[in-house]
């Protein structure tokens, strides 16, 4: 309780928990103990409830895990087996010795009640975990030199140890139950795929929806370019797409404010000129788009973060927290190398870069979202010769963003190098490519997307900026340049 001192108006903390006992039930251990050695079977029941740790005293903790230890080997339960476990164990003389387990088998006569028991004791641990970790929490802050992020990285890790403790960590499986969920998985993506939907959630372009079934549930996708080659256009039409099929998309954009992310969302959405929204010159016709547009989009559920050089811990807190409140099944981060590093000395920035792809891939397998990593790639296609098509080798400090990565995408726009006409003498114009250079579970190589001259909407090759939504047909081939091998996209 805190005090209050008037004399300078604070408060000072005087600890009233001195001198009291943690939350136990020591008699109610002594009852389930005793059960356990009068009823082989009552171990079935208090198995999946308690472990040894659960249990206040030190000794009873020794006895119940030599119980454990005897029905790991299907042996026997009794006062002599017991005994003799605690023997082996080198700690019978520590527990008392044969007496106290003796002593134990008369604290009960039966063990009709053995599972509300073992509730109750498990109820108290879960209650002296809650004040150990509070008193740790309050032993770092007042550490001078405490990372606020780190504090509530490990207050969320252990009030997440203990949730899954409470309520059940998830089950191992044998490889029939494995065999039968992999093939009702395949029955249902074949159902949808009947039905022309697809497992993940949809992409802004159709031909990428079929080419990787959606952005999968625990993948770590990396969608790569350099400067003016449209990521953002890609992250806005994912939002978009994503969030008008009812999935809660969570952006934290750390290179661009929140306001003028929404800014280009509202453009293309409208499809007017970002030029005359920016200069304030819109026509009124496209003022009236506008307006219709933002009717459109605001009751979207898209959760913009832009704060910006967070680290990783601060994203999966946050996702974390939307990820409860149901208000988060996607997260796009843009961009990888605006994201804060870690602090340690001597940490390279590959190292560093590394480490954000590696907690990219845990926190998406950990929510069990797609997560959208954006990166820049470096210089080196552009300084190469011919067509400066880039390759996964272009990625910045790429050390082990390839090996955590289960998609990554380039996105290549012809039209901005200059080169205007393919081998056939087809326009590039408002053509770009998602080349798809790694894909854990697919095929890899090109589809194509169109956009519009002010790069505010990504839409499907052969639609047209007024029209996007032209080709909706899975199964329609699209238009491919004769300067591209594209024989194994589709």
């Amino acid at each position: 309780m805190a005090k209050k001192d008037f004399n300078n108006n604070r408060f000072n903390i005087v600890d009233l928990d001195l001198g009291k006992l943690p939350p136990q039930a020591v008699d109610l251990e002594e009852a389930v103990l005793g059960a356990l050695m009068l009823d082989r079977e009552a171990i079935d029941i208090v198995m999946p409830i308690l472990a040894p740790e659960y249990f206040y005293k030190d000794v009873h903790q020794k006895i119940y895990s030599a119980i454990v230890k005897l029905d790991a080997e299907s042996n026997p339960i009794d006062i002599l087996t017991v005994t003799e476990q605690l023997r082996k164990d080198d700690c019978l003389d520590e527990v008392g010795g044969p007496f106290y387990v003796t002593m134990l088998t008369n604290k009960i006569a039966s063990s009709a009640h053995i599972e509300f028991h073992s509730r109750m004791i498990a109820e108290k641990y879960f209650l002296r975990e809650m004040i150990r970790i509070s008193s740790e929490m309050s032993r770092i802050s007042f550490e001078s030199d405490a990372e606020i992020e780190k504090l509530i990285d490990f207050t969320s890790q252990q009030f997440d140890s203990l949730t899954t403790k409470v309520f059940g960590k998830k089950a191992g499986n044998d490889l029939s139950s494995l065999l039968r969920r992999s093939i009702n998985e395949y029955y249902q993506r074949s159902i949808l795929r009947q039905s022309g939907l697809v497992s993940g959630i949809k992409t802004p372009v159709r031909k990428l929806t079929e080419f990787t079934a959606g952005w999968q549930k625990g993948d770590l996708i990396i969608i790569a370019g350099r400067p003016s080659m449209g990521k953002t256009a890609v992250v806005l039409a994912t939002l978009k797409e994503a969030a008008k099929n009812g999935e809660f998309p969570a952006v934290f954009s750390l290179e661009m404010s929140g306001v003028r992310l929404v800014d280009r969302l509202l453009c293309g959405e409208a499809n007017i000129s970002a030029e005359r929204f920016r200069n304030g010159e819109l026509f009124p016709d496209e003022a009236h788009k506008m307006e219709e547009a933002a009717g459109r989009l605001i009751d979207l559920g898209i959760y913009i973060d832009d704060n910006p050089g967070v680290s990783m811990e601060y994203i999966k807190n946050k996702a974390r927290t939307l990820k409860r409140k149901g208000q988060c099944s996607m997260i796009v981060v843009d961009y990888l190398q605006l994201v804060e590093g870690s602090k340690e000395k001597g940490k390279t920035r590959e190292q560093e870069v590394s480490e954000i792809s590696r907690k990219a891939k845990l926190i998406a397998k950990e929510l069990d979202v797609p997560f959208i990593l954006l990166a820049q790639l470096n210089r080196s296609c552009e300084l190469r010769g011919g067509d400066k098509r880039p390759n996964i080798s272009d990625l910045r400090e790429s050390g082990a963003i390839e090996q955590d990565a289960d998609v990554i995408i380039l996105l290549y726009r012809p039209e901005y190098y200059g080169f205007l006409q393919d081998a056939d003498g087809n326009s590039t114009k408002g053509m770009g490519e998602f080349i798809i250079g790694k894909q854990r579970n697919g095929k890899v190589g090109p589809v194509f997307f169109g956009y519009n001259e002010s790069l505010t909407r990504i839409f499907d090759y052969g639609a047209t900026e007024e029209n996007p939504f032209t080709n909706n047909n899975f199964e329609k081939d699209t238009y491919s340049p004769g300067n591209i091998d594209n024989t194994n996209a589709f």
